[in-house]
């Protein structure tokens, strides 16, 4: 009996050991596809994360609530892959339009290199959508395990819920990693199917049309999200929003920034003298005081404001990718990414993602007697970038 314990206790270590990290799934050029895809990246990021914490019981509320967020979002833009097999259906037509239109007046020997050209895009293009049509399925059930890892989270109150001091591991820990496992599975699964349906996309053919014209260029933004708290981005010194337009010169510069705006940083906005308290804001978003008197006050300032994992990722081509920190306030660290595509650009999406975390620390004073406090928030956010040629 001894035996199969043992045997049943290693048995249930090795298969909640941790895993490699899953594949970043690569966005296809589909704006509305790659926002589903943007998303379960965002959400694999965020689960390390939730591995890597080591105060998870105090923050176990707040990733329950992204994690819950991003389970809504994604079941939201999963109903938009079908505009991927759009796509594809619309390359298969213009597919069929340039060869009954080529092989007009050509000789039997170029008809039948023509049809062969043909046959060999409609079997690529025809297998893409097959794969296409598979996502919806992958990506729920991405979704339902995203929503079953929130409620993992929800139960954790302690560190014995979470890991057993002993072991190192505990119940709780145990079941969120078998489930982390199955969801990298399935991710490298939708992101094999991804490189697959991209490459065909850019394989392209004699047949397809390539006649983009190069020159000025028309920036939008075309799509944009993030979770809870929300992120404000500005892009070459303005803000932005979805479907607005982005001033771009000579140089093809883009030169994002990006912050996070929750309570603590809300209410640096929004304080007022009161009849009783008085407001002192040294810097908005970074530092400022209320109180009484100097016996009963409050100082908030930022202690460290970080934004890390930044993914820049173009349909056409690579573009030149940089994060840097603004200076606006010594704690915040990587808040810029300077974006500059190439001057042969015809059209082109960017896909950008980041990944955003701050903590705040409070002095003050209550009755006379010195104080301590803080508070903390972490995110992510997303937006798409799409160049054409100015109209």
């Amino acid at each position: 009996m001894k035996r199969v314990l043992i045997v049943a206790l290693v048995v249930l270590w090795a298969n909640t050991a941790w895993a490699d990290e899953p594949r970043e799934i690569p966005m296809t050029g589909n704006i509305a596809a790659d926002t589903a895809f943007s998303i379960v990246n965002a959400m694999n990021r965020q689960m390390k994360m939730i591995e890597d914490e080591s105060n998870l019981v105090v923050k176990s509320a707040e990733y329950y609530k992204q994690l819950m967020d991003m389970e809504q979002q994604l079941q939201a833009e999963k109903k938009k892959l079908s505009e991927l097999d759009k796509q594809l259906q619309t390359q298969e037509r213009d597919l069929k339009a340039n060869y009954d239109r080529e092989k007009a007046g050509k000789s039997d020997a170029d008809r039948d290199k023509l049809a062969d050209i043909y046959e060999q895009r409609k079997k690529e293009l025809a297998d893409a959508r097959k794969q296409v049509n598979g996502l919806p399925a992958m990506m729920k059930t991405l979704g339902s395990h995203i929503g079953a890892q929130a409620k993992i989270l929800k139960q954790v109150k302690s560190m014995e819920d979470w890991v057993d001091p002993k072991t190192g591991r505990g119940r709780l820990r145990a079941q969120f990693q078998l489930r982390r496992n199955k969801i990298n599975d399935l991710t490298n699964k939708v992101a094999g199917t991804t490189t697959r349906v991209k490459a065909i996309i850019e394989k392209g053919s004699d047949l397809d049309f390539k006649g983009e014209k190069v020159g000025k260029w028309e920036v939008l933004v075309s799509d944009l999200s993030s979770g809870t708290p929300a992120f404000e981005w500005t892009a070459n010194g303005a803000a932005i929003k979805k479907g607005g337009e982005i001033t771009v010169g000579d140089d093809r510069v883009i030169r994002l920034q990006v912050k996070l705006v929750e309570d603590r940083r809300k209410q640096s906005r929004t304080i007022k003298d009161g009849s009783f308290a008085k407001k002192n804001v040294a810097k908005v978003d970074y530092d400022f005081e209320y109180g009484i008197d100097d016996r009963s006050f409050s100082r908030w300032v930022i202690d460290s404001e970080e934004y890390s994992d930044w993914r820049v990722e173009g349909r056409a081509r690579e573009p030149g990718a940089k994060s840097s920190s603004s200076g606006v306030f010594a704690a915040v660290k990587g808040d810029v990414m300077t974006i500059t595509f190439s001057p042969d650009t015809a059209a082109d999406q960017i896909h950008v993602s980041v990944i955003g975390r701050l903590e705040w620390k409070m002095t003050g004073k209550r009755a006379g007697n010195p104080t301590l406090d803080g508070a903390d928030a972490s995110g992510n956010a997303s937006l798409t970038i799409k160049i054409s040629p100015a109209k």
